[in-house]
């Protein structure tokens, strides 16, 4: 079982792929859990790869994620720890 894009069931059978498919809502717990299976993947792949494509589907990934009502504040969290922390624009490594 693997979560995929909204085209990927009618593109496989038009192309003779064999697939069954169950549609579940967003507010089910297992989307939310398929999200972060394939948050995972998508990164390891991105980290592997290092292909713009790669990164498309991580961010593809986290707007779904992003979308649940747990997480509306990210982008408030976000600017958030920006002003308190900063952000990974100077490339600074601690070394010790």
């Amino acid at each position: 079982m693997k979560l995929v894009r909204d085209k990927v069931p009618a593109t496989m059978q038009a192309h003779g792929e064999y697939c069954t498919v169950m549609q579940i809502s967003v507010d089910d717990a297992l989307y939310q859990k398929m999200l972060m299976q394939k948050l995972l993947e998508e990164v390891n792949e991105f980290a592997a790869a290092g292909d713009i494509a790669e990164l498309a589907d991580v961010l593809e990934v986290l707007e779904a994620i992003m979308k649940q009502p747990q997480y509306f504040q990210v982008r408030s969290e976000q600017a958030d720890k920006a002003a308190r922390l900063g952000t990974f624009k100077k490339g600074f490594i601690v070394t010790s």
